[in-house]
């Protein structure tokens, strides 16, 4: 959905889903009864009940394997990229509020933004049999996928993936991003589909010829893999959308110094893109006011925080595309309880809620309808 005109189209949306919205809260396989079962995996169906005499349940992974689920509590590790981000203390929220209602445990652990430490976690996880359950947030899907899709499961270990998949991430949203030797990937707002919307959205908002500052994470983080191919797709129809990007660590201060050195250097920017509000987004607008673009340049940015809508509000901003962090928390404890009871589970789970839109076409918030959005986070 582009940015014009989008607030009253939401707002009808919104009404008209609040009914789905409230039947996908009560279980995410009666939203999607029979999922496996077109894909001719149902190791599930033999036990309809949710378990047992032994006290587990089967639950398909894939390859004709299975993963012993206990019943009743379990516990579940959630392994962050880091735990520091406005993002993931979101995300780390959402589950452990839908965890309270089946008495799970949700541990978080701390990646720090460092792909050995995560994997290193990975693998004393699987060691040490710690987690009935490990939801991953990876650093490098590629370069963890073996830990998530054998190793764990070689120890007994449920595996999903959240926020970025396994080692699938440039394709579209869809069941494609699912890897066998997990459970699910639950995915949406981070997917190569929805980055490809938030770009061409900017494309519409900042016309003609424009030399833009995209700044994003590190190269080899799955959203700016999905970013780097998404902008060499749109080059082709597209190219006087010039994008360079501005790499970082997530983190503020590295934030900081990148994009006020890169915009120091080149002057003629004429629009500037944030991948992630707050951390980023916060030291991009400082960067701008320090070279005196801040409301001279075009800016956007990904996450509708509480920080970017402010933004918007006050015309530094022209549009913000939402993430949902806290969906993702909820929808990995729905999925495993979802897979404890020995229901189907989809494999591929989106965050975005119906009155949103679609991984497609994304409801954008403007000052048009800012006032009626409430962020995340």
């Amino acid at each position: 959905m582009s940015a014009p005109g989008a607030a009253s189209e939401w707002r009808d949306r919104k009404e008209g889903c609040a009914l789905k919205a409230s039947l996908k809260t009560a279980g995410l396989a009666l939203a999607l009864t029979g999922a496996l079962a077109l894909a001719g995996c149902g190791a599930a169906d033999s036990e309809p009940d949710g378990g047992t005499a032994s006290g587990t349940a089967g639950v398909d992974i894939g390859d004709g394997k299975t993963i012993e689920l206990p019943q009743g509590d379990l516990k579940i590790g959630l392994f962050l990229q880091s735990a520091a981000t406005a993002f993931n203390q979101s995300l780390l929220k959402g589950a452990q509020d839908a965890a309270v209602k089946y008495g799970y445990t949700i541990e978080p652990i701390d990646g720090q933004f460092d792909l050995n430490k995560q994997l290193n976690q990975l693998q004393t996880a699987a060691t040490n049999g710690t987690y009935d359950v490990a939801a991953v947030e990876p650093l490098v899907g590629a370069s963890e996928c073996a830990a998530m899709t054998r190793v764990l499961p070689a120890a007994g270990v449920l595996v999903l993936t959240t926020g970025t998949p396994c080692d699938t991430s440039t394709k579209p949203a869809g069941d494609e991003l699912w890897v066998p030797g997990t459970l699910a990937t639950i995915a949406g707002d981070t997917t190569y589909t929805y980055t490809k919307a938030f770009l061409q959205n900017a494309i519409r908002a900042f016309p003609g010829a424009q030399k833009v500052a995209l700044v994003t994470g590190p190269e080899l983080d799955p959203l700016v893999i999905n970013q780097k191919q998404a902008v060499a797709e749109l080059a082709g129809t597209n190219p006087d959308f010039d994008v360079n990007f501005v790499y970082t660590d997530w983190t503020t201060p590295k934030a900081l110094s990148a994009t006020r050195d890169y915009l120091s250097a080149n002057p003629d920017v004429t629009a500037v893109l944030s991948s992630f509000s707050p951390d980023v987004t916060r030291s991009v607008v400082t960067a701008m006011e320090s070279v005196d673009m801040l409301g001279k340049v075009g800016l956007a940015d990904q996450g509708a925080t509480s920080y970017s809508v402010d933004q918007v509000k006050n015309g530094n901003m022209t549009f913000t595309l939402p993430y949902f962090p806290d969906e993702y928390g909820r929808l990995l404890v729905e999925t495993v309880h979802s897979a404890q009871m020995g229901e189907d589970t989809p494999r591929f789970i989106s965050n975005i809620p119906d009155e949103y839109g679609t991984v497609e076409d994304p409801v954008v918030i403007t000052r048009d309808n800012a006032d009626d959005f409430t962020p995340r986070y």
